[in-house]
């Protein structure tokens, strides 16, 4: 046990006091679908900004923009392609564990509301 939690005894409790709680952030919500179904441009910047990259490619002369999400689970993966498929957004499984998005016009409107890595 860690100093911190010897001395508090609270470290690894989480406060049930709504007080306390961060706000617009239910415990009850926390790993359900909703956050990917009721804004899915938040769930894919999010994605994208953890597991995710923005890669500009130059075949033979010709600059193209790419994006790639790579993750182990599949359960992540169709959570991400969902949202994806909400956002009329097609994509490719270009491996087993990474969903790329390729074309012009797909990528430009993921460019939209990504914006840059922090």
């Amino acid at each position: 046990m860690s100093t911190s939690a010897r001395t508090t005894g609270r470290a690894f409790f989480r406060s049930t006091d709504p007080e306390k709680s961060t706000p617009g952030r239910s415990d009850s919500n926390l790993g359900s679908k909703t956050s990917s179904a009721e804004r899915p441009k938040d769930f894919v910047r999010g994605l994208i900004h953890s597991d995710g990259c923005r890669v500009v490619a130059n075949d033979r002369g010709v600059t193209s923009i790419r994006y790639h999400f790579t993750n182990h689970s599949e359960d992540i993966l169709g959570l991400f392609t969902d949202a994806l498929d909400r956002l009329d957004i097609p994509w490719t499984r270009s491996t087993n564990y990474v969903v790329s998005i390729y074309r012009k016009a797909a990528t430009a409107r993921l460019d939209e509301f990504i914006g840059p890595k922090c």
